[in-house]
């Protein structure tokens, strides 16, 4: 599973950016329950390898929305890989109280669950990845792969999460050039935020917002 690896190299970035960032601006729960991520069934859909997505992105309507050219699919024959992980209570606030000094995973901390999507939208490979936390900051938990793809030093990383933490619910912000992240509501708490990647052929940072924006706004 790529949640795995990419987790083992990274965790350590994670947990500094769990440590120093500022939640404050950003509502933690939902009371709606139109549009908001379920996370009691992301928790039980995320976990191991499936044709199907854990969240159910209509990737079509999205790249629509954005005026992708070309078919819109899913991306081979496992589609999804999922992980969670969860931690006593105690242990967890211990853990985000002292990140630096915890034994935890950042998925652990956060009791956190995670999915991966991919497609294809004519020549573009959109790689759709869901995150919802019931405690700290969801986005955080992308730390790693949003600095891999688009190449951004710690520093510009730091505030683009702050950004983000910061942003509206579902409205998306791209990083560089590849990534974009929006924040998506979740219940019956925590908070949750989906990055999109693009690659392949040319997505301008207008197509690639709409893209996200569109995403964002098909959670349930």
């Amino acid at each position: 599973m790529r949640y795995r690896a990419a987790g083992a190299v990274a965790a350590g970035l994670i947990l500094t950016l769990t440590g120093c960032s500022d939640d404050s601006a950003a509502p933690t729960s939902t009371t709606s329950t139109a549009r908001a991520l379920d996370l009691v069934a992301f928790r039980a859909n995320a976990p191991g390898e499936s044709d199907h997505c854990a969240v159910a992105y209509d990737i079509g309507a999205a790249a629509r929305a954005a005026h992708l050219t070309g078919v819109a699919a899913a991306a081979g024959p496992t589609t999804a890989t999922g992980d969670q992980a969860t931690a006593p209570d105690d242990k967890a606030s211990a853990a985000l109280a002292d990140p630096a000094h915890s034994t935890l995973s950042p998925l652990e901390m956060s009791d956190g669950v995670y999915a991966d999507c991919s497609y294809r939208v004519g020549q573009t490979t959109v790689v759709v990845r869901t995150y919802a936390v019931r405690r700290g900051s969801a986005i955080n938990l992308a730390a790693p792969q949003i600095q891999r793809e688009d190449e951004m030093t710690v520093t510009a990383l730091s505030r683009y999460l702050e950004r983000v933490g910061k942003s509206s619910l579902g409205t998306a912000l791209v990083a560089v050039e590849h990534v974009a992240a929006a924040r998506v509501p979740v219940r019956p708490e925590g908070n949750g935020a989906i990055t999109v990647t693009a690659s392949g052929a040319p997505v301008t940072a207008e197509q690639l917002t709409r893209l996200t924006e569109s995403l964002a706004a098909q959670v349930s």
